[in-house]
């Protein structure tokens, strides 16, 4: 089972039994997977989907869990003298030069692109793949009354973490029911 994401996923200032990719490896029974966690702070799409094209290079997993990271966040790769480096890039550390990547149609459009690589790579190895949007989450979570457990800079407290947890495990069984039922309907035995 993989796990990608940015620092939600990683679980940036959580213990690891607090972050909702421990609560889901639990919730799947642990013990019959090896679980990977391969959440990259400050991570992009584009870090998501190099991860999981390196991974599937070496393994294949049966379940792959993505939190999509902020769609606004561009990978890309500097020179400091003969040092080349990897950095990720958002709004808001965009200079005059680098803006136009942060409006909307690009931003969709690089998702997109990313979507379709996991696709493929899915079809390629035939795992089971479970999405959910950081952005989508945030919304939600900036809902949330602010307590001493849900008030922790940009990233989600132990609390919220159990509930994009049980977000992910309900979709899981969801997905799984599917596929199960259309294995029972190609042989004949639909319920």
């Amino acid at each position: 089972v993989l796990f990608l994401g940015c620092s939600h996923t990683e679980g940036i200032g959580l213990r690891v039994e607090d972050t909702w990719v421990h609560k889901v490896s639990e919730q799947l029974d642990a013990e019959r997977f090896n679980c990977y966690n391969l959440g990259v702070a400050g991570g992009s799409c584009d870090t998501v989907v190099k991860n999981l094209v390196n991974c599937t290079n070496h393994l294949i997993p049966g379940v792959v869990f993505i939190l999509w990271p902020p769609v606004e966040r561009f990978d890309f790769y500097a020179q400091d003298g003969a040092e080349v480096f990897w950095d990720t890039m958002s709004a808001w550390n965009a200079n005059k030069e680098t803006m136009f990547l942060f409006e909307e149609a690009q931003s969709y459009n690089n998702l997109m692109r990313n979507k379709v690589i996991v696709d493929l790579l899915k079809e390629i190895h035939g795992f089971t793949f479970i999405e959910l949007y950081a952005d989508d989450l945030h919304a939600e979570f900036d809902k949330l009354p602010k307590t001493k457990d849900t008030a922790r800079d940009n990233h989600w407290s132990p609390s919220f973490h159990t509930y994009v947890s049980n977000k992910f495990y309900s979709l899981y069984h969801y997905i799984m029911d599917q596929q199960w039922q259309e294995i029972l309907r190609k042989n004949g035995q639909a319920t």
